[in-house]
């Protein structure tokens, strides 16, 4: 089997009298009426010893499908932009917070500044992510990509392929792999490539088991993440035409919802009798003084304190796509910047 795997990694077979085909062993069969549910397949190796690729089909419905992109969190970041990051936000944040202390108290002007600063640390957060992404080159994902092209070129000088700069390279780096695990340099690399798996797996069966524990002061949005389709399923399948519109097409989509909450937007307005019916539901007039008084008294900084620590880890209050865990990590800086923002 090894050897078949090596030269062809295909077999033959008989379709009818006469009729001769062949498939590879990692190849995945649907039956006719699934093949247009295929959006993507997928190989990889897997951490075991075995004569195939695991195969992961991607399946979605050919029924006009329309796909709704949520923005990625940007923080926290990985691992490897963690300490870069928090660097460069603590001087944004700095900067920020004398900006403040030199400008006169103006609530249309900080509120702008405000947004402004967070879309300023979002792409300076990204853009670090990004250069230390290019720039990590001992990531799982790289090494198993780097150990995958070694294993191709070290085949083709096995298949009689003339030797290259890259297969040059490629023998080259595969003497560095440990001694012991393998006598010859493919099955040093089929070995490496099975290491490099099995630590990723292991990596990430780590982080599953972190993001899934439970406790009083996190949601549960990581333990339902993997079996509700709230957070994984954004696909809008079909859309049928609302009440008394006709039929649009098919990337007339956004249109086609216009039509259905039109009516629930553009709803007659109310007339002075509707209002004086709905009013006396609050109550008599003063009855919330008391209980109201306190809201002309300014923030203070423990107030501010107290709401940022009762904020749930992992969720967000905004669409900043910075996330509770970022106010809660610099709640130091931000603390004094919002209560100046607050009181404003």
């Amino acid at each position: 089997m090894d050897e078949l795997y090596e030269a062809t990694h295909t077999y033959q077979y008989s379709v009818r009298a006469g009729v001769e085909a062949t498939a590879r062993l990692d190849r995945w069969y649907v039956s006719a009426p699934m093949v247009d549910w295929v959006a993507a397949v997928e190989t990889r190796r897997t951490g075991t010893s075995a004569d195939h690729r695991a195969v992961r089909l991607h399946l979605r419905s050919p029924v006009d499908p329309v796909r709704v992109r949520k923005p990625a969190k940007v923080y926290p970041p990985p691992t490897n932009a963690a300490d870069a990051a928090r660097e460069r936000t603590l001087l944004l944040l700095q900067d920020f917070a004398a900006g403040l202390d030199d400008d006169p108290p103006d609530a249309r002007k900080w509120a702008r500044d405000w947004d402004l600063f967070k879309l300023a640390v979002r792409r300076e957060t990204l853009a670090i992510i990004k250069r230390r992404r290019k720039t990590d080159r001992n990531s799982y994902k790289q090494r198993i990509r780097r150990l995958v092209k070694q294993d191709a070129r070290l085949r083709e000088r096995a298949a009689g392929v003339v030797d290259s700069v890259e297969s040059i390279t490629d023998a080259l780096e595969v003497l560095t792999l440990t001694d012991g695990r393998g006598g010859t340099p493919l099955q040093r690399v089929r070995n490496a490539i099975t290491d490099c798996t099995m630590g990723r797996a292991s990596a990430q069966q780590r982080r599953l088991f972190r993001a899934g524990g439970h406790s009083s002061k996190k949601t549960t949005k990581a333990m339902f993440r993997r079996v509700s389709t709230k957070y994984s399923d954004n696909e809008i399948h079909r859309l049928d035409s609302a009440i008394g519109h006709s039929a649009r097409g098919v990337h007339d989509k956004a249109d086609t919802l216009a039509d259905a909450w039109t009516p629930i937007f553009q709803q007659p307005a109310s007339t002075s009798e509707e209002r004086a019916a709905v009013l006396p539901w609050l109550g008599n007039h003063g009855q919330y003084t008391d209980l109201l008084a306190d809201m002309t008294e300014p923030f203070t900084s423990a107030e501010v304190a107290a709401a940022v620590g009762a904020s749930k880890p992992g969720k967000a209050c905004g669409p900043d796509r910075l996330g509770n865990d970022w106010y809660r990590d610099f709640g130091d800086q931000l603390i004094p910047i919002l209560t100046k923002l607050y009181n404003c």
